[in-house]
């Protein structure tokens, strides 16, 4: 048995040693590496437990408690109707939180909440749009000497198109695995090891198909070989 081990742990470190299992330093590489992960999960277990933790989470109950109960109504009312217009986008704060929910653990950990559309309901104003966008795809303009909230963000590389981008529309940024000054999250799935073993798995069943289809040539050049001499 410590021989056995011992041939695995050496089998691991010459994997890893190799470079096929790698983490990409920059953080938009490693949220396209990520969306990769996602849409094939060899693991079959990545996802399945990340949709459990999203669901879960997501069934908490919303509620706004104030003592002015004419107030206390009216925010509840509205918690049921942000996004209420939106043509297919489900409504309600309970399916905006399943968006943040996704946002960070599946895929960049890059939080970024738009809201607009401030309307007012019985008489009080408040938001009336409000989604996550695609945190992997923004990009951050950081100025020397960087004061704290001094961060501009893009749609771009070429930092042209800034967010928000008027006046109507706020925009709230939350990195839940960094510090408040770094510049880029941390993803989850990057943090916790889970992309690095993913990847490990799938290199070790790409080698294994490998390994079976080179058997199943020599099979074959063998049969061939076989019936060669046979006709001779």
């Amino acid at each position: 048995m410590p021989n056995a081990l011992t041939g695995y742990d050496l089998f691991l470190q010459w994997l890893f040693s190799t470079g096929e299992i790698s983490v990409p330093d920059d953080f938009h590489s490693r949220c396209l590496k990520i969306n990769k992960m996602i849409d094939n999960d060899v693991s079959g277990t990545i996802t399945t437990v990340l949709d459990y933790m999203v669901s879960s989470a997501s069934n908490t109950v919303y509620k706004i408690e104030c003592n002015n109960s004419t107030l206390e109504n009216v925010m509840n009312k509205w918690l049921q109707k942000i996004n209420l217009n939106i043509k297919g986008v489900p409504t309600g704060l309970k399916e905006l939180s399943k968006e943040y929910l996704k946002e960070r653990w599946f895929h960049s950990s890059f939080c970024a909440l738009s809201v607009k559309g401030n309307k007012k309901i019985d008489g009080i104003e408040v938001p009336t749009i409000m989604w996550y966008r695609n945190g992997g795809s923004i990009f951050v303009k950081r100025k020397k000497p960087y004061t704290l909230g001094s961060d501009t963000y893009y749609l771009d590389k070429e930092l042209k198109k800034e967010i928000p981008s008027g006046t109507k529309e706020n925009l709230y940024i939350q990195k839940p695995y960094n510090r408040w000054f770094d510049e880029y999250a941390t993803p989850y799935t990057i943090r916790r090891g889970i992309y690095k073993n993913w990847l490990a798995m799938k290199t070790l069943l790409g080698k294994s198909d490998l390994r079976d289809k080179l058997d199943e040539e020599r099979q074959n050049s063998f049969s061939t070989f076989l019936t060669c001499r046979n006709v001779k």
